[in-house]
């Protein structure tokens, strides 16, 4: 939200759609750390005596995984994965949205 949370690309990775969510949740986790805390912050996260607790936890919640608060990074599952070239040349993803179980 605002123009100071706007991410120059807003795909962070591809993960398999075999991954558990688990997997998924931490991973979500971790890059919201990589993304906004300060090192001091980081290593206290990653103190294996007393580590601090993160702010922001991974959250589930109408099939989209999200961790943080403005900025904050979002998991979904998607179908029909695939690159496409704009205009430009430049290499973009494009999805769908996945079929309702």
């Amino acid at each position: 939200m605002g123009d100071h949370a706007v991410m120059a690309d807003p795909v962070v990775t591809v993960l398999s759609a075999r991954t558990n969510i688990k997997d998924v949740q931490s991973y979500v986790e971790q890059r919201y750390i990589e993304a906004s805390a300060s090192l001091d912050e980081k290593l206290g996260y990653a103190r294996y005596n007393d580590p601090v607790e993160p702010p922001y936890r991974a959250q589930c919640g109408r099939g989209v995984i999200h961790c943080g608060h403005n900025p904050w990074l979002e998991a979904k599952k998607v179908d029909d994965l695939r690159v496409e070239v704009d205009a430009d040349g430049k290499e973009v993803l494009k999805w769908g949205k996945p079929n309702p179980a």
